[in-house]
């Protein structure tokens, strides 16, 4: 029933009414923690917005599971590994499914390790999500290292779902928040902008497009004089840049609205910000071909400051396009 050799394994699947089941599904890991399962409940909801399945992945490795979760998941007492590890993925994910009836789920079991279940994954599907656990949750999924160091590997948009947001008691409604997207003029950057614009609107929500004015280390903003023009050229030039990303969605009066906002300050601090009265901050990564080859990953692209800092300290779900 289970592969031993690391070869995707599918437990029931259930079939949406009417409805072929998609070729390129939403991945999520699953590891049982909260931080997995919030990332679960999300990455159901994107692809029953989407229209797509969902594809469960866990593995069997003791640092996927903890011993009490395997003791008490497995209504057998088989010793094996991957057959515990399939029968606690099923628990875990029934009572999602009920909360979306008709949505196609597929359970994966692999062996190995996690990022590299998840990166093989990627290439065939449409968002990877993870939920991303502190620093002293044990065991760990990925932790916020190792997620920027998914975020790299995956072939496909990775969304990090932070262990710490489930806690938060919010004053707005998720549902309402808008999509905020940072947009540095960049093609990543229009990337990740025409993407953000999609998932509001599948969501229902606005886009807060967000162009962040930086200032070189060790200048001096004063008051009046050359150095004040010269903070408002730069931001002049942002917000042109800003104007020209938007206008080149070609948005429809029926689509999501999208503010133009324009910040001065450090990129990563600013976004992470934004971030805080948004849903979900998106960011695009950039390829070999754009600049700073020597940064490159095997998966030819890289991470930058900005992009790791909001990983690591966004008070939202965070979406790395490609």
């Amino acid at each position: 029933m289970l592969s031993r050799a690391g070869a995707p394994v599918t437990g029931a699947v259930h079939p949406s009414t009417g409805v072929e089941s998609p070729d390129r599904p939403v991945v999520v890991g699953v590891d049982g923690s909260p931080a997995s399962l919030r990332a679960l409940r999300w990455a159901c909801e994107d692809a029953a917005l989407r229209g797509v399945s969902v594809r469960a992945v866990a593995v069997c490795s003791a640092l996927a599971l903890s011993r009490s979760q395997l003791v008490h998941s497995a209504a057998s007492s088989s010793p094996d590994p991957e057959v515990v590890t399939g029968e606690y993925l099923e628990k875990v994910v029934a009572p999602v499914v009920e909360r979306f009836p008709g949505l196609c789920i597929e359970r994966d079991v692999r062996s190995g390790r996690i990022e590299d279940a998840l990166e093989l994954a990627s290439h065939a599907a449409t968002v990877v999500v993870v939920g991303m656990t502190s620093a002293t949750q044990q065991p760990p999924l990925l932790r916020g290292s190792s997620t920027a160091v998914m975020a790299q590997r995956t072939a496909s948009t990775f969304v990090t779902i932070r262990e710490d947001i489930i806690r938060q008691r919010a004053r707005v409604p998720a549902s309402t928040k808008p999509v905020v997207v940072g947009v540095d003029g960049s093609e990543a950057g229009r990337r990740a902008l025409a993407w953000a614009y999609d998932e509001a609107e599948l969501r229902g929500v606005g886009v807060r497009a967000v162009a962040v004015c930086t200032q070189a280390v060790g200048s001096v903003v004063v008051v009046t004089g050359p150095g004040t023009a010269a903070i408002a050229d730069q931001e002049s030039a942002a917000a042109a840049q800003l104007e020209s990303a938007v206008a080149a969605l070609h948005v429809s009066q029926a689509g999501p609205s999208v503010d133009q906002v324009v910040v001065q300050g450090d990129a990563g601090a600013c976004l992470v910000e934004q971030a805080r009265s948004g849903q979900l901050l998106v960011l695009g990564t950039r390829h070999r071909q754009e600049e700073r080859p020597e940064r490159v990953t095997r998966s030819g692209r890289w991470l930058g400051s900005t992009t790791t800092r909001a990983i690591a300290h966004a008070g939202s779900a965070v979406a790395i396009v490609r």
